[in-house]
């Protein structure tokens, strides 16, 4: 064997540990060899940022009002008579009622107080339904029921529905609502009275 092939073998050995990633640490008259792993790398096209892992994060939801999708149907908005303070109101649903159709109206007592009311008005219920004429206001559909009239309490701050029949008469017409300040009336109850707005049949 040549005397320098020893030495050229072990230059092959060593040029082939440092291709593979493998580098040599001499001490005394040994060799000790440690691996040491090429690093890797990631690229994400468009980012430049580092990746940090294991890092605390918090995440935050914006929250915004949803939109219906096109086409979907909502319902309409809820519509009620409103309590007006210290003023006892009566309101009719609608400015036009046609012939023969329902009219109703509402009383609200805005009150701090119960009030009462007495049925047996026109159509027998607790208003009087008037027509205007060309001498003024004329009560109409009298309540031809024989039954004892009923005193009817409505509590503070409260409401009732009030429906009539009907009617064939076209013209222009208003709702008359009388009542008294607590629930058990005497001769000396002071009466008192609230219209309503006008409106038309027809």
């Amino acid at each position: 064997m040549h005397p320098r092939f020893p030495h050229i073998l072990l230059i092959l050995v060593l040029a082939a540990f440092t291709a593979c990633g493998i580098t040599t640490t001499t001490y005394g008259n040994g060799t000790a060899s440690t691996t040491s792993p090429a690093a890797t790398s990631t690229t994400t096209q468009g980012s430049t940022e580092p990746v940090l892992s294991n890092t605390p994060y918090s995440t935050s939801t914006a929250v915004t009002a949803s939109t219906p999708a096109p086409g979907t149907l909502q319902p309409p908005p809820t519509v009620t008579g409103t309590t007006t303070p210290d003023v006892v109101t009566l309101t009719v649903n609608q400015n036009h009622v046609s012939l023969g159709t329902v009219i109703a109206a509402s009383v609200h007592n805005g009150l701090a107080t119960s009030i009462s009311t007495m049925n047996h008005q026109s159509d027998c219920s607790v208003v009087q339904l008037q027509l205007q004429t060309s001498t003024g206001w004329s009560t109409v559909l009298p309540c031809k029921e024989m039954t004892p009239t009923q005193i009817l309490p409505l509590n503070a701050l409260g409401s009732m529905a009030v429906q009539l029949a009907g009617i064939q008469t076209a013209g222009t017409y208003r709702l008359v609502f009388q009542y008294f300040i607590g629930t058990d009336i005497s001769p000396a109850a002071a009466i008192a009275m609230v219209t309503s707005g006008t409106f038309t049949v027809g």
